[in-house]
């Protein structure tokens, strides 16, 4: 009877003990997008120089771990700007260049990513399909078509706040390049006085801290998050991602397409999820 007891008491504790650990296994999120993924987190990148550059052959920049303050303080600045808050990211890489036509035609080529939506510019009727224009920009793709190029190529799109950061640095600079805004057109900076998109590696004097290219200015570029002007005000303190449920996401970054004027790099935009223009593009991080 002893021995049966103690058999009995066993088998209760290891009933007991297989309970505790089990653990309510979430269902994963669906594809918004045939080939186009993104779960709501942000993956830790790998230690440099692990990413894998075989099918884009982009260039990227280790952004490191750490804050850096986002937004602004400026009342003359628009409300979804504001209030300026610390923010802290884990280290990710990010392009140094815009993802250009040449890079998306790999893509659309390995039978991965779709056609932009329009192969013209703004100037050009033959754009997208003309060697002249390789290592311009690619535009005319909505978000779809941007998250889908960044998952064929091993990465993802960038946080709005991995963008900024990756654009101002550290030192949270009112432009990539600095503080100061020269009185006449900025020779830092793609703008509607040049007519239209320019190669991703120009304008080198406008180069974020961290040495990426054509953050303001060019294109404007998608990022992961969803819109939410007032997300400023009640954003977490640790790796903010701004998930809605809504179908505008957050371009950053202005364009050619502005004429020259106030272009603090804080400034927010959006567009719809379909949108395509002549003056927006996008790069990967990861």
């Amino acid at each position: 009877m002893k021995t049966f007891i103690v058999l009995l008491t066993l088998i209760c504790l290891c009933i007991l003990s297989s309970a505790g650990s089990a653990q309510e296994t979430a269902p994963a999120e669906a594809s918004i997008a045939a080939g186009s993924f993104h779960n709501g987190k942000t993956p830790e990148p790998s230690a440099p120089p692990a990413y894998d550059i075989s099918r884009d052959d982009a260039e990227m920049v280790f952004i490191p771990e750490g804050p850096f303050i986002m937004g602004t303080d400026d009342e003359d600045s628009l409300t979804a700007s504001r209030p300026a808050h610390e923010v802290t990211l884990k280290g990710f890489w990010i392009d140094r260049y815009e993802v250009s036509n040449a890079q998306y035609a790999k893509c659309v080529k390995a039978q991965y990513c779709t056609d932009p939506k329009s192969f013209t510019s703004s100037t050009r009727s033959d754009y997208y399909t003309n060697e002249l224009y390789a290592d311009y920009p690619v535009i005319h793709v909505d978000y779809y078509q941007a998250t889908a190029y960044c998952t064929w190529a091993g990465k993802r799109l960038p946080t709005e706040a991995e963008w900024e950061k990756a654009a101002r640095g550290e030192e949270g600079f009112l432009y990539p390049w600095g503080n100061k805004l020269p009185m006449k057109v900025p020779a830092q900076i793609n703008l509607f006085e040049n007519g239209d998109t320019a190669p991703v590696d120009s304008f080198p004097k406008g180069v974020s801290p961290y040495g990426v290219y054509n953050m303001e200015g060019n294109v404007w570029e998608w990022t992961a998050d969803q819109y939410d002007a007032f997300f400023y005000s009640e954003s977490p303190a640790a790796d903010p991602r701004a998930v809605t449920g809504g179908n505008d996401y957050v371009i950053r970054g202005f364009s050619w397409a502005y004429p020259f004027h106030r272009l603090e790099i804080t400034a927010r935009n959006y567009s719809y999820i379909l949108n395509h223009t002549h003056d927006l593009g996008f790069r990967c991080a990861y």
